[in-house]
């Protein structure tokens, strides 16, 4: 299965071939000592929040799946690779 139709096919309830995976919220700090530089922020003014761009999003997501850090950022369903 890829990554969206194991989401799809998890929130219909019917069988997937593996758990899904998705980071939880990770803090800019936490997110940038990962990383280990600056992410450059993007401002959504309208909700009143500052995130990170996809790019850097993708890599802190590789960085926990792949990483020294993988198995730190396992939860409920592929989001990110759905989404982006």
């Amino acid at each position: 299965m890829i990554p969206r139709e194991r989401v799809l096919a998890a929130l219909d309830r019917k069988p997937i071939d593996r758990v899904p995976f998705v980071e939880t919220t990770i803090g800019i700090g936490v997110g940038e000592k990962l990383l280990n530089r600056k992410t450059p922020l993007v401002s959504i003014p309208q909700l009143g929040l500052n995130l990170r761009n996809v790019e850097d999003e993708k890599a802190l997501s590789r960085l926990l799946q792949t990483g020294e850090y993988a198995g730190f950022g396992t939860g409920c369903g592929i989001l990110w690779e759905v989404l982006v």
